[in-house]
């Protein structure tokens, strides 16, 4: 598996070099061709309905065939945590185990439980200022994860390969006396052209289901050291979508008319997964009273305060499309399950709601260069984070814990924002800015700061003449 999902890691790499994601189109040439060969005649109405990513690609067959292997496996399920079975134990070891609830215990164990457990361990010192740790790692874990950050390549060779069907597909369909020489052969080749397109996107979209339930399965069935990489894992492929977007679009607008945007591929995956490692997360009571339904406030560590400034809010940061004529932003493909992550966070810590909303107002997320579809998701994002302040409202619940100062920049520096886009000819986004006047916690803290509120709102929504 770790040949096929990141052959570089792997002794054996020319066994997966033959389905590298560039060759992905030459590989659904070469069926396509075969299957011609072997019907003895061109097909010219069906030319390429034999094509499919689970017969060209080796990865998404080994991916799909350990999804099924997981669902048949039915047996008890155990972590690696609380197993029971020390994870330096020796297969001799264990043969000689005598306990026969340990022996029950051992065959009941799920497939991704044997997988992790066989999983060898790479040990790499780590100096630091203060002390050297071990830091352990997992070539397994390692290697599908290297394998999601290479899934835009993926997708964008499927676009390509879709592509150059409709313009025509493989040189040699168009040969003269052959193929598509008539009409009926080209209306016939078009039908099947979009179909084959629909069963290539859905075979992708399946695959990035599997693979969702693969780490999502071994996230909750490895040990602490696993659950360690793959957190940090998550942040290596949000940085490497990062790079790509920005050097994608250049920093402004999109990659243009013809080349669809695929370098989000496989972002809200790993924001699903992260959404619900979240609502498993647990932190430290402390007894300063508050509104909350125990009366405690929970503290969490720096990590999540680092997860929520420094990975989640630069998602925020691609302004392109996904293609320009569709005018859907590529903040758009993995929006909700974004918004879901940072509501959960900024639930359970309120005080970092205004950081958040200020953070999502800075240069480089709300830039001039920004595209409609994208601003109108932010007016919805932040309209949903207000929405996240507890009661009773007293007015400073923007400016956090650490600065209860009124004068505070981000109510003001919100009120401006949304005054703009009020009063924008842009329609699109005073649709969404005025309807901010329905949200009961917003209007309250316009109430307990009538006055710079009405200063600001105002000029905004009078006309000059």
């Amino acid at each position: 598996m770790i040949g096929v999902w990141n052959p570089t890691e792997s002794n054996s790499s020319s066994s997966g070099s033959r389905h590298r994601l560039f060759d992905v189109a030459t590989e659904l040439d070469r069926i396509a061709s075969e299957n011609n060969n072997n019907n003895n005649s061109y097909d010219e109405a069906n030319p390429i309905s034999s094509v499919s990513l689970y017969n060209a690609i080796l990865s998404i067959r080994v991916t799909r065939l350990l999804r099924y292997w997981m669902d048949l496996n039915v047996m008890g399920r155990q972590t690696m945590d609380t197993s029971g079975v020390d994870n330096d134990v020796s297969d001799q070891q264990v043969k000689e185990m005598s306990s026969s609830s340990s022996r029950r215990q051992l065959s009941a164990a799920s497939l991704s439980f044997q997988l992790l457990n066989q999983c060898t361990v790479d040990e790499t010192l780590i100096h630091d200022s203060k002390n050297d740790s071990i830091h352990k790692t997992f070539p397994l874990i390692h290697a599908l994860y290297k394998y999601v950050e290479s899934l835009p390549t993926l997708q964008s060779q499927i676009y390509l390969y879709t592509s150059s069907l409709t313009k025509g597909g493989p040189s040699h369909i168009n040969r003269t006396g052959k193929g598509l020489a008539n009409p009926a052969a080209r209306l016939a080749y078009l039908h099947t052209t979009q179909q084959v397109t629909m069963t290539l996107q859905t075979e992708f979209e399946n695959h990035i289901r599997d693979i969702e339930f693969i780490l999502s399965d071994w996230y909750q069935t490895g040990s602490s050291d696993i659950r360690k990489q793959c957190r940090a894992q998550l942040g290596s492929v949000w940085s490497q979508f990062g790079s790509r977007s920005i050097a994608t679009s250049g920093g402004g607008g999109g990659p243009g008319m013809e080349m669809e945007n695929t370098s989000s591929s496989g972002i809200a995956m790993t924001l699903r997964l992260l959404h619900r490692i979240l609502l498993g997360m647990k932190g430290t009571t402390t007894t300063t009273p508050t509104t909350d339904c125990d009366g405690y406030r929970i503290q969490f560590p720096t990590s999540y305060e680092h997860l929520l400034f420094c990975h989640l809010i630069p998602l925020h940061r691609p302004n392109s499309m996904v293609l320009w004529r569709d005018q859907t932003s590529l903040l758009d493909l993995y929006h909700e399950p974004l918004v879901q992550c940072i509501a959960v966070l900024l639930q359970r810590q309120p005080q970092w709601i205004g950081r958040a909303i200020m953070a999502l107002m800075q240069p480089d997320i709300w830039s001039k260069g920004a595209n409609t579809p994208k601003l109108v998701l932010l007016l919805h994002e932040i309209d949903t984070y207000i929405g996240c302040i507890p009661q009773p409202i007293v007015g400073t619940e923007l400016s956090g814990d650490n600065n209860m100062d009124v004068n505070d920049p981000t109510l003001p520096t919100l009120l401006r924002m949304l005054g703009s886009c009020m009063a924008s000819e842009n329609s699109r986004l005073a649709q969404r800015a005025l309807p901010f006047v329905k949200n009961k916690i917003f209007v309250r803290l316009l109430e307990l700061n009538l006055d710079a509120s009405l200063n600001i709102l105002l000029p905004f929504l009078l006309r000059r003449e």
